[in-house]
């Protein structure tokens, strides 16, 4: 195998670190891999709140316990502003994270997480419609690591992964 054709590989949802290059230290999520370029994932910069592309070979995967000591320790910091969490009032120290599957309105609906803000999420719902969710009206989370085996389809018989 040619080394030159090896490439680091991350899919959306995935949290990592930046350690190498302008925005080396910084945290975020992978918004996008464009399969034409999936050298160059697009980043959802914590600190900044914007999109960024950044090279997959300047990035490192975290892990989800990474992931909750950096939210714990940015939540510490009131001001401090970047890290996508949000609150639920039945469970303040909930977080959310794209690929998350939440049921809301009594238990009666669910929708797949694909964006999280500081207090409310962007999901798509079950009858393939984005919405914005309140946080704070999320009655259940299935966190992504929880429902590996777990199969969710759209409303026209589509598996959601």
């Amino acid at each position: 195998i040619d080394i030159g054709m090896v490439v680091k590989y991350f899919e959306q949802g995935d949290y990592v670190r930046v350690v190498n290059g302008k925005y080396m230290g910084e945290t975020g999520t992978v918004m996008q891999v464009d399969e034409a370029n999936k050298s160059t994932p697009t980043i959802m910069v914590d600190n900044l709140r914007k999109e960024v592309p950044i090279k997959s070979s300047n990035l490192k995967l975290l892990t989800n316990k990474d992931r909750e000591e950096i939210l714990r320790f940015n939540k510490k910091k009131p001001g401090k502003g970047g890290v996508d969490m949000a609150m639920n009032q039945q469970a303040s120290d909930r977080l959310f994270q794209v690929g998350d599957i939440v049921q809301y309105d009594n238990n009666r609906q669910q929708g797949y997480v694909i964006e999280v803000d500081s207090h409310q999420l962007r999901i798509v719902n079950e009858q393939d419609k984005v919405q914005f969710l309140a946080a704070n009206k999320v009655d259940k989370c299935i966190p992504i690591d929880k429902r590996r085996k777990l199969l969710v389809r759209d409303c026209l018989g589509n598996a959601l992964q």
